[in-house]
């Protein structure tokens, strides 16, 4: 049996076909067509490091503390990886680049790139049980759909990003049209080749496709604001374009087919990933008084047809997507923006100015207020354990810089 994850960096839910949006994604909508998916999602964390970390634990963002991959994992957090390892199942990251994503984190076995598509193909269609996590690039800006070395990509957002802040109503359609270039390009060029190979064999397989964040061009920032950084794009500011995702089930395994023709409502969230998986794979995820998970299954829901057991979505958002490059030590100042989105509209809440704003029409509401400022009280007070530079191979200076830019590093 094979499990594949498949997460496309900054795909939001209204862009493919299937969802009502103007993408060309034919294969991608196929395969929500036949298989389940979920119509209100929403990522736990608001940019990519703590989103992963959240789907991996279970756990929100604030509860972890990892809000850079410098960051270990806290000792006695369990994780999915750690848990399919001790099951005996051999897992495969493939990141964007192998040398940063997940190397603080123990049991996190073999590593790849994820723009190089015969490697990925090759691990998916080797026989045998595995786990495949597969972070997708291109659909990131600067949406390039070719192989590009780091430093052509970094300077090339730094360059996207100055361009919409000197001429946003010209920029954003442009961006938003490379953008949907590169979703259509995940769609009918990549995500065919890697069904094929994970079906390789016929053996049976599990696709779960979703994202880590969503993306926006200037329409979530507040009145006066303008595009400073690459979190005014996905991270800082949380509203459905930027916290709301696709989350598509498709496959022969976990337990059995995928039904059909499901589009399910109620909340499903980013946290809900892990436990998912993990009963996908036979897995029971353990108890665990000292750090307990917030995550559901949601193959309850998949097979009986139902909606998602959450009635809200929590997304959190840390202090590098206000001022990049910055991890305070102190968690309450770390995890300072805390958004809930229900059925009646938004809310979101930041610690650090003690402000709350409602957003697409909701009223205020002193319950939702409490609920928020209890997640804060939570927020982790420890300082994060850095982890040494990864021991594979020399990070070359460049890269390390670049990497600190976008904020994957400390400085």
């Amino acid at each position: 049996m094979k499990i594949v994850l498949l997460v496309v960096d900054s795909l939001r839910a209204d862009v493919p076909g299937f969802a009502g949006g103007t993408a060309h994604t034919p294969t991608l909508d196929r395969l929500a067509e036949q298989g389940t998916w979920f119509r209100q999602t929403h990522c736990s964390g608001s940019w990519t490091i703590p989103s992963l970390a959240s789907m991996d634990t279970g756990a929100f963002p604030h509860r972890v503390g990892v809000c850079n991959w410098g960051h270990r994992l806290p000792e006695g957090r369990t994780s999915l990886l750690a848990l399919l390892d001790a099951a005996g199942w051999h897992t495969h990251i493939f990141a964007p680049n192998p040398d940063w994503a997940f190397w603080g984190w123990p049991n996190r076995s073999t590593t790849g790139d994820s723009q190089d598509e015969a490697a990925m193909i090759e691990a998916l269609r080797a026989p045998g049980d595995g786990f495949f996590l597969i972070h997708h690039w291109s659909t990131h800006l600067p949406y390039l759909t070719v192989r590009r070395p780091w430093t052509g990509l970094k300077n090339a957002s730094d360059a996207a990003i100055a361009a919409l802040r000197r001429h946003p109503a010209e920029m954003a359609p442009k961006l938003e049209r490379l953008y949907l270039r590169a979703v259509r390009h995940l769609s009918e060029e990549r995500l065919p080749r890697l069904v094929e190979a994970a079906a390789h064999g016929g053996e049976p397989v599990l696709f779960v496709i979703t994202a880590d964040h969503g993306e926006h061009w200037g329409e979530c920032l507040p009145p006066g604001r303008k595009i400073r950084h690459i979190y005014d794009l996905h991270g800082r500011w949380l509203a459905d374009p930027t916290t709301r995702v696709p989350l598509v089930f498709w496959g022969n395994a976990a337990p059995g087919t995928i039904p059909g023709g499901q589009s399910l409502g109620g909340f499903a969230r980013g946290v809900d990933i892990g436990p998912t998986l993990a009963e996908a794979a036979g897995i029971v995820w353990p108890e665990n008084e000292a750090h307990p998970i917030q995550g559901h299954s949601l193959l309850p829901a998949v097979f009986g047809g139902q909606p998602a057991q959450a009635e809200a979505a929590l997304t959190v958002r840390s202090h590098n997507t206000h001022v990049p490059d910055t991890y305070p030590p102190d968690g309450k100042e770390m995890w300072r923006g805390y958004s809930l989105r229900t059925d009646h509209g938004r809310w979101t809440w930041d610690a650090v100015f003690q402000r709350t704003r409602c957003l697409e029409g909701a009223e205020p509401n002193e319950d939702i207020l409490a609920a928020l400022t209890r997640e804060w009280a939570l927020a982790r007070d420890a300082t994060p354990v850095a982890a040494p530079p990864p021991h594979r191979r020399h990070e070359p200076g460049p890269f390390a810089e670049r990497m600190r830019r976008l904020g994957y590093r400390e400085p």
